[in-house]
């Protein structure tokens, strides 16, 4: 199947070593930035031009566009950094076997910057013109796009189309709908006392804590992909005191935009209510990533590329999951999106990280004739 690309699988393992090697943990700037300045000479040679978005606390973003990208283009995402720290190289080594590579980040997503790289690489070659591309990488996607994610929004904001290099799922599914999802901070400020001599003069937080999350916890519709969960409480200073202070930890995830709107304004009204009123009940936090959903756009997407898999003779079939990445983001603003056109891979964030090695080329092959049919 590699007869179909500029390189052959051994090139492709060799560029991913390359990569692993160059360590680009999240909050290892300098490492985003050194491995950046490859990709960049890289997409260069190819005739990109090159925008970088300066960071302070993380590594820079890279935007490479081809010279008519503005408008009606197609905006590819991906993102440079993993969750390994500097130094997992030496532990966990870059290593080749019959069935798998293994390595940080080789899954999540070195691998895929390769396809993205060999693919793109292999259209220019064989004199092909590209559709206006846009491709977005950014270093904080796995701690939650903090800084990128304006930017995503900016460059998606008239696209016709959004793909997203995130991995396929292990059973070579690609990923059409996610889960969007926030955290809140609920926090109750009582009054102390001394709980054995005078307990009435007191207003225990934690106690209206209970009760408000009672109420929180029933807005819950598992049935509806809609998950409300406390996942941390803490509070009270002494044993012998009526609790001042205390603060629970919500996890919420939707499966609709209209879900994501209406939960939060109805814990922001259960919030807004005190049983003791001598209470004081504070909420905080929201949704970091919204929900993707399922539209008639992103599925003329998978069904071209679901064509395209079939022509290769492979099987391929799409999803939902309950997990966020950056595919959130254009979706969001109503741009077809389609997301896990990766490599096949398993043990992401782990020391067991790997890459199933025949999806390698397999799935570069598919993505390169898939730009190809977004450019006709």
């Amino acid at each position: 199947m590699d007869d179909h690309l500029c390189c052959t699988e051994e090139e492709m393992i060799n560029l991913l070593r390359l990569f692993v090697e160059n360590e680009s943990g999240s909050n290892d700037k300098e490492g985003v930035d050194r491995f950046g300045q490859l990709l960049k000479e890289k997409f260069q040679a190819l005739g990109f031009l090159v925008r970088e978005d300066v960071q302070t606390d993380y590594g820079n973003h890279l935007v490479f566009q081809t010279e008519d990208a503005e408008e009606d283009g197609v905006l590819i995402i991906g993102h440079m950094d993993t969750v390994f720290d500097r130094g997992t190289i030496e532990t966990f080594p870059f290593r080749v076997t019959d069935r798998r590579l293994y390595g940080p980040g080789v899954i999540d997503m070195k691998g895929s910057l390769v396809m993205l790289y060999v693919a793109m690489r292999t259209l220019r070659e064989n004199g092909k013109t590209l559709a206006p591309f846009t491709i977005l990488l950014n270093s904080d996607e796995e701690v939650g796009s903090v800084t990128s994610r304006p930017l995503i929004e900016r460059e998606a904001r008239h696209k016709r189309a959004a793909l997203v290099l995130e991995p396929a799922r292990k059973n070579g599914d690609v990923v059409t709908s996610r889960r969007g999802g926030g955290q809140f901070i609920v926090r109750v400020d009582g009054i102390s006392a001394h709980s054995g001599i005078e307990p009435e003069k007191g207003a225990n937080a934690i106690e209206e804590l209970n009760k408000t999350l009672v109420e929180i916890e029933q807005l819950s519709r598992p049935e509806e992909g809609l998950d409300v969960t406390v996942v941390g409480i803490s509070g009270g200073v002494a044993s012998n005191v009526v609790p001042p202070y205390a603060e629970a930890t919500i996890d919420v995830r939707v499966s609709t935009i209209q879900q994501m709107t209406d939960v939060e304004r109805l814990i922001r009204a259960i919030c807004s209510v005190d049983y003791d009123d001598r209470t004081e009940t504070y909420v905080e936090g929201g949704f970091n990533r919204p929900p993707m959903e399922f539209t008639e756009g992103t599925n003329q997407l998978w069904q071209t590329y679901r064509r395209i898999a079939h022509d290769h003779d492979v099987s391929v079939d799409h999803c939902h999951t309950g997990g966020g990445s950056d595919a959130s983001f254009p979706a969001a603003l109503g741009i077809p999106t389609i997301d896990g056109l990766g490599p096949i891979g398993g043990g992401q964030h782990t020391i067991n990280e790997y890459m199933k090695r025949t999806s390698f080329v397999e799935r570069t092959v598919i993505f390169k004739d898939f730009l190809e049919t977004l450019t006709k």
